[in-house]
């Protein structure tokens, strides 16, 4: 804020330090108005009432820049009526705003290539549980008509009543039919859009597996597990080969045919996960995983070392009850039952095969 009386004259009764210097301060004074009269500069005279703040607006500049130009302490706050103050000239100003004029739309334009569009998306969550239904065989029932009517698999009817493999009913008989409730529930969140000009990639050789090619998609979930499991504490080989052990025996599967399968797929390695996306020591995809989740009545997360030999074992177990050899329920946990039913087995499905047959007889 200005101090003194306004006057473009000199003063006798100026600030004391002007004084004091007397003579001496003139080559000080030189050498301030060589500077102010550098090209791009003015010198211009403080009146009273202004401000810095204002006299940046009327010349286009800063407060910043008018505190370096001038040696001013502090920020500047405080100037005083009288005193003379270097100011950018009027081709500097217009230089100035000619570059800002310039500066706009590449800023915008760098802000629209790094900045993302706000957007909407509804987010949906599907869950599954699975709940009993009573039921009381009546005539004409089958077990396969019982499921349809119920939307149940009829290995899950029969698992959960202890029939046998034929499936055959009595009138009468009192069942529980595992009945997978499915519910969706949605919301919406704000979520970045990115659009990019890029084409879809395509697979490249490193979605490969087994002589088949994976979506991209496919193999950036398998990379995604793959990286969570580096990061958990997990069981050693040692301790995943009782797991899947004890996890047999307690479903009434050979513990030396699930023992054969998991060395076969894993090496008893729970962190693996394939390119295809198969999880875990049992190497369990995660429709499987699903599926299984519905036969035992409660949701089996894969990348627990647990529930991932829960999964596989269940596999085993209703694999070796409804095929008609060991050997063809090994190709169908392979290769899937329904696949080797109908094509019968490929080559690497009956060296796979064979790998697990000669791995049995080593547990």
């Amino acid at each position: 804020m200005s101090q003194a009386p306004h006057t473009d004259a000199p003063r006798t009764g100026t600030r004391s330090w002007r004084r004091a210097l007397g003579v001496a301060a003139l080559p000080l004074l030189l050498a301030g108005l060589v500077t102010a009269g550098t090209p791009g500069w003015q010198s211009i005279l403080v009146h009273r009432g202004d401000t810095l703040s204002e006299i940046a607006k009327r010349y286009h500049t800063s407060v910043s820049r008018l505190v370096r130009a001038n040696d001013l302490p502090g920020n500047g706050s405080t100037i005083y009526a009288g005193e003379r103050l270097r100011v950018p000239t009027a081709a500097a100003q217009a230089k100035i705003a000619r570059s800002r004029a310039k500066a706009k739309p590449k800023a915008s334009a760098s802000r629209r290539s790094t900045t993302s569009r706000s957007a909407t998306r509804t987010v949906r969550r599907t869950t599954y549980r699975t709940v009993y239904v009573s039921y009381t065989v009546r005539s004409g029932d089958s077990l396969i008509r019982i499921g349809r009517h119920f939307g149940a698999r009829t290995s899950g009817i029969r698992l959960a009543n202890h029939l046998p493999v034929s499936g055959v009913v009595r009138i009468g008989q009192h069942l529980r039919i595992p009945v997978v409730k499915r519910t969706t529930t949605s919301h919406t969140v704000k979520a970045p859009v990115r659009v990019s000009s890029k084409k879809t990639s395509k697979p490249t050789k490193n979605n490969t597996f087994a002589g088949r090619t994976y979506p991209n998609a496919t193999v950036q979930r398998a990379a995604a597990n793959r990286s969570v499991l580096a990061r958990r504490s997990m069981p050693t080989r040692t301790q995943m080969r009782s797991i899947i052990s004890a996890t047999a025996r307690a479903n009434g599967v050979s513990p030396s045919l699930a023992l054969a399968v998991a060395y076969q797929e894993s090496g008893f390695n729970p962190r693996v996960v394939s390119v295809a996306n198969a999880i875990g020591a049992m190497q369990v995809m995660p429709a499987t995983g699903e599926w299984a989740s519905s036969v035992i009545g409660r949701r089996l997360d894969l990348l627990n070392p647990r529930d991932n030999a829960t999964a596989g074992v269940v596999l085993l177990r209703i694999l070796t009850r409804t095929a008609s050899s060991t050997e063809q329920a090994v190709a169908g946990y392979y290769q899937g039952l329904a696949s080797v039913r109908k094509n019968g087995m490929y080559s690497d499905t009956k060296r796979y095969v064979s790998n697990v047959m000669s791995l049995r007889r080593s547990f």
